[in-house]
C-alpha cells in the first residue's frame, strides 16, 4: 500500500478546510443514504457501518472483515462513506498538494486539527477519519481508481485508525493459539506465517488473523484481534495443506477465502500471545531457537511500516514492548503441516505463562 502525496507547506490552511468541508458532505450523504444500502460489521470490539454512493466494496467488506450484524445505531459505532464521483479532483483538492512532500508531514499537520488522511498519488483515492465524530470519508475517482489489494484488505486505513481508538496497534503479524498458549507469528511476506495458520486452523488451533493483526496489552497480559476474517494461499499453499484449488485467485495470485469453508476453524475476536515466533522455510523437521528481540521489533516494525504505514513512533513503540515483553524464537518449518502443526503444539505446551 505504497504511492502516498501528501500537502505543500503553504496549502496547509486551504487543505484544512477542504477536508473539513468534505468531511460535512460525506456525513450528511451517509446520512442521507438507507439502512438497506448499508453494511455493518464488527472490528475491534466496535460496529463499522460503511455506505457507497453505488454498490462496490460491501460485499468485500462483510466477507473479509466481519459477520453482518443489524444495522442498529450505536453510540459506539464507526461510520465511513465511500463517495465514487471524484468531486474532489474538480473542486481542486489537488492544488493543495506536493508531490514532493512526506507522509509525516500530511500526519502531523492534519493531526493538529484532530484528524487522520492518506492520499494516494494524483488524489484518486483519500481516506480521510475524524476520530472526535467517528466517521471516515473516502474520495475516490470512479471505480477504476480501486487498488488491487483493496477487495482483500478492504479499508485497511481505517481499520487502522478505529483500532487506535481501541487502544490497539494494527500490525502485520499472524497468531496462533493452543491449550490457552498464544503466538505472534512475525516476519516478511513469504516467510510462512499464512501456511502455518492455515495448518494450525486445520489441526484445531485457533488464530486472529494470519497477515494483519491487533495488538494490545491488557490487565491479563498481551492479545491479538482479529482484523479480516478470511486467509490467503497460493496455488502450491493449496496444494500443500491438501486444498482444493481456487478458481479465482487475488492481486498477488492468491486465494482468499474463509477458513470454516474448508473445514477449519473459523478466525476468533482474539487469542493471547505469549511469545513471538519468527517462521522461516527450508527444515526437513521443524526446529525451535531462541531468537533476539531487537531483531523480532525491527522485522515487526518494519514489515508493518511498509505495509499499512502509520504513525511510525506508535508502531516502533507497541512493536518493542511487545519484543521485550515476550520470549522470542526462530521457527523454521518442514514442508509438512501436520508435523508443523505437532511441534508447534509441543513447543507452545512447553512454555511457562
Amino acid at each position: 500500500m505504497t504511492g502516498v502525496t501528501v500537502v505543500a507547506e503553504g496549502a496547509a490552511d486551504g487543505l484544512e478546510s477542504f477536508v473539513r468541508r468534505a468531511l460535512a458532505r460525506g456525513l450528511a450523504q451517509f446520512q442521507a443514504s438507507g439502512t438497506g444500502a448499508r453494511v455493518r460489521v464488527s472490528l475491534a470490539g466496535q460496529s463499522l457501518t460503511i455506505a457507497e454512493s453505488q454498490p462496490h466494496l460491501a460485499a468485500d467488506v462483510a466477507h473479509c472483515i466481519g459477520s453482518q450484524v443489524p444495522c442498529v445505531k450505536n453510540a459506539s459505532d464507526v461510520s465511513v462513506y465511500i463517495d465514487y464521483s471524484g468531486w474532489h479532483l474538480k473542486a481542486g483538492m489537488a492544488e493543495l498538494f506536493a508531490p514532493s512532500d512526506t507522509m509525516p508531514m500530511l500526519d502531523a499537520r492534519l493531526n493538529r486539527i484532530g484528524l487522520r488522511a492518506v492520499f494516494s498519488n494524483g488524489m484518486q483515492l483519500c481516506d480521510i477519519y475524524d476520530p472526535a465524530q467517528r466517521f471516515g470519508l473516502r474520495l475516490q475517482a470512479g471505480l477504476a481508481a480501486t487498488t488491487p489489494w483493496e477487495p482483500t484488505a478492504p479499508l485497511a486505513f481505517f481499520c487502522k485508525w478505529i483500532a487506535e481508538q481501541a487502544g490497539m496497534t494494527m500490525v502485520h503479524a499472524a497468531s496462533l493459539q493452543r491449550g490457552g498458549i498464544g503466538a505472534l507469528l512475525v516476519g516478511n511476506g513469504g516467510a510462512g506465517k499464512s501456511g502455518t495458520v492455515v495448518g494450525g486452523l486445520l489441526s484445531g488451533f485457533a488464530s486472529s488473523g494470519d497477515d494483519y493483526t491487533l495488538i494490545a496489552r491488557q490487565d491479563s497480559g498481551w492479545q491479538a484481534h482479529a482484523v479480516y476474517r478470511t486467509v490467503k494461499q497460493d496455488l502450491r499453499g493449496l496444494d500443500r495443506l491438501g486444498l482444493p484449488r481456487a478458481t479465482q485467485l487475488n492481486w498477488q495470485n492468491k486465494a482468499v477465502f474463509r477458513p470454516e469453508t474448508v473445514g477449519a476453524q473459523a478466525i476468533k475476536d482474539m487469542v493471547p500471545i505469549h511469545v513471538i515466533l519468527l517462521p522461516s522455510t527450508g527444515a526437513s523437521r521443524t526446529q525451535f531457537q531462541p531468537a533476539d528481540p531487537a531483531g523480532a521489533c525491527k522485522i515487526l516494525a518494519i514489515s508493518t511500516l511498509k505495509q499499512i504505514g502509520g504513525n511510525t513512533a506508535r508502531v516502533f513503540q507497541t512493536c518493542a514492548e511487545v519484543a521485550r515483553a515476550l520470549p522470542c524464537f526462530a521457527m523454521v518449518l518442514s514442508p509438512d503441516k501436520d508435523e508443523v502443526a505437532a511441534e508447534l503444539a509441543t513447543f507452545l505446551g512447553t512454555l511457562s505463562c
